[in-house]
């Protein structure tokens, strides 16, 4: 009889070589965005009940709430962006200067009993005098950290900010918009609103009647001169993201959940149309915990996600060069692997052959590194390498 520890659903121990491709990310991680100023950090994982949950009611229901010896209401932490934000606003309370973090974040979630485990990789900076430098260097970090491991990647960018303003203006309250348009309720008859469907239906009808970003941009303008300032400041950053390479798209007709967003918010999606990260201007959530208007801007994405998509790669920096052998995966994903190692100064011999696999490995240089790529590697699952 085999003895074996069991642990909770979602919940994994890491060993071998797939332990140091976590440290090996994680370090990558921290080295982009140190480019950028960022320090590293780290936090508990638990804190007051009542901190998480003056974050919004995103923790409720997902965090493992208990009691301490003392009676203290306790919270495993459930989301990362508020255990970030609890270092934050400690600076804020004691300094007026900008602060950029960034760090490991390990999440929790519960239903009943523990069901889930993983680390978000965030970057945090509040109290950014210059908005255009902090979402500048907030998408930087974004598309260099994850495109060595995605490729070509695309950001999806909401601009809360035009919305902000024009409810603002027509004393429209913003949450409640906000929420009505993430759950597609205002084509319903369920709010008594003029001002809120003529203006989302105006936003709307801008995008789809145009072509490109900035003519939509434009086209928003002569509809509501009051605008001006805020496309100016957008314009500006699209500018800036399409001098740099980073390609992104806007999206209107469709709304991430608002109960931390606000300004300019993105979402990351690979080739394959699956979203891998987000960030954006959260200033809502520091305001309401700090009753002041505080800037803060935030990226993250999770570990996890990027191990497991990613789980054939080898991260060991004392490789040189390697064998990719195409098996039976298609070109596009054998393609990626290579591009992997390439971006990261390896030399690649791909080979692609019809002859046998034990024909192939024998013709190999001795004590030759290698990877088989097969449909089982594409499909994340075991695969076969020529050392350990």
């Amino acid at each position: 009889m085999r003895l074996r520890k069991e642990l909770p659903k979602g919940f994994y121990d890491y060993s071998g070589y797939r332990a140091e491709n976590i440290r090996v990310i994680i370090n990558d991680f921290f080295q982009c965005c140190k480019k950028f100023g960022f320090q590293y950090c780290e936090n508990s994982l638990v804190g007051f009940e009542n901190t998480f949950l003056e974050f919004g009611t995103a923790a409720i229901g997902r965090g493992y709430q208990f009691e301490d010896n003392k009676g203290r209401k306790l919270m495993l932490c459930a989301d990362s962006l508020s255990s970030m934000l609890r270092i934050c606003c400690k600076h804020v309370a004691t300094s007026d200067n900008n602060l950029r973090i960034m760090g490991r974040v390990q999440i929790f979630r519960y239903r009943r009993k523990a069901y889930r485990n993983w680390s978000h990789l965030i970057a945090t900076m509040v109290n950014e005098s210059n908005s255009l430098i902090a979402y500048n260097d907030l998408f930087l970090v974004a598309n260099n950290f994850l495109s060595k491991y995605y490729g070509n990647i695309t950001f999806e960018i909401y601009v809360y900010s035009i919305f902000e303003t024009l409810f603002e203006t027509y004393d429209i309250d913003k949450k409640v918009a906000f929420q009505l348009m993430h759950n597609k309720l205002v084509k319903k008859e369920v709010l008594d609103n003029f001002e809120l469907d003529r203006i989302i239906e105006t936003v709307l009808k801008s995008a789809t009647n145009s072509d490109g970003s900035l003519l939509v941009l434009d086209n928003l303008l002569k509809v509501y001169p009051l605008l001006q300032d805020v496309i100016n400041e957008l314009r500006d950053l699209l500018n800036l993201l399409s001098r740099q390479g980073i390609s992104y798209a806007i999206v209107w007709d469709n709304f991430k959940a608002i109960e931390y967003s606000s300004g300019v918010c993105f979402i990351v999606k690979d080739e394959n149309n699956q979203i891998i990260a987000d960030g954006g201007a959260y200033n809502r959530i520091v305001s309401e915990l700090d009753e002041k208007i505080i800037n803060c801007y935030s990226f993250a994405c999770s570990l996890e996600n990027i191990l497991d998509k990613y789980n054939y790669l080898i991260l060991d920096s004392n490789i040189n060069s390697i064998y990719l052998i195409k098996l039976d995966c298609s070109s596009q994903f054998f393609a990626q692997v290579c591009a992997f190692y390439r971006a990261r100064e390896v030399n690649v011999f791909p080979i692609c052959s019809d002859k046998k696999l034990s024909k192939v490995l024998s013709n190999l240089p001795k004590n030759s590194k290698y990877i088989v790529i097969g449909k089982k590697e594409e499909e994340n699952t075991e695969y076969m390498r020529g050392f350990e």
